[in-house]
């Protein structure tokens, strides 16, 4: 995670010098099994790297405990509060047989145990990816986005 980690932060770095980044205006989706990267990659950002990142969005999978670095953040070798002050989106769908809505609010559960808040769960009558195929979800988690690094709330 944290060499991964490593190579998005230095691509952000490249984009950076020829587009100017601001800390904290980027977001970040993990679909599917890499939902569980949203946090990872939170706590990497946050803690270890360049806070590149306003928003995290996890859609169509949960946040995991099984990585190493997850049951880091959840004995608590990172501290109390690993995610504390960082958004998250989610979204799960009801015909999910993969990943659904149940996988979803537990993974609001997590998040919120490590200090993260969770702006928006969103719980689709879709399937599995059925984010990617709305623009009504896309739209509000744009919309979230907007409001964390612009104060504005519009689409």
């Amino acid at each position: 995670a944290r060499d991964t980690y490593r190579l998005i932060s230095e691509g952000l770095s490249y984009i950076d010098g020829i587009h100017r980044i601001s800390p904290g205006e980027c977001a970040w989706l993990g679909f599917s099994r890499s939902s569980t990267q949203c946090a990872v990659f939170a706590h990497l950002d946050k803690n270890e790297g360049n806070k590149y990142f306003a928003l995290f969005i996890a859609t169509s999978g949960g946040i995991g405990k099984n990585l190493p670095i997850m049951r880091e953040l959840l004995s608590g070798k990172h501290g109390d509060k690993p995610l504390a002050g960082l958004h998250f989106y989610l979204w799960g769908g009801k015909r999910d047989r993969r990943h659904g809505e149940n996988e979803m609010r537990q993974s609001q559960t997590i998040i919120e145990q490590l200090g993260g808040i969770v702006d928006i769960l969103r719980i689709g009558k879709e399937g599995h990816g059925g984010f990617n195929h709305n623009l009504q979800y896309q739209e509000e988690a744009w919309a979230l986005w907007n409001s964390l690094c612009y104060g504005k709330n519009e689409k």
